[in-house]
């Protein structure tokens, strides 16, 4: 029982760094050529505002999830979104 949780536990854990990395890896990479290109870095750390959105996507997402946007689309469940839109 604890072998299966703890396989579960790492799984996520591998899931969850996943989902995050490719923001990291652009922010980076755009940040670094945001200054090599010569733009100021006080605009490159205006741009860095967008990835602490994400950073405290804890905090805005419950209140996004317990909108009805969706149903006002005419979509009942998020897995027919795919569906929808084919």
């Amino acid at each position: 029982m604890i072998k299966g949780n703890t396989v579960k536990i790492i799984s996520f854990t591998g899931y969850g760094f996943a989902s995050g990395l490719p923001y990291v890896l652009i922010f980076i990479t755009l940040t670094a050529w945001l200054r090599d290109v010569g733009i100021d870095l006080s605009l490159i750390g205006f741009i860095s505002w967008i990835m602490l959105t994400y950073s405290l996507k804890f905090l805005w997402a419950p209140f996004v999830d317990q909108q009805n946007y969706l149903k006002d689309l005419g979509i009942e469940e998020v897995g027919s979104l795919q569906c929808n839109f084919k």
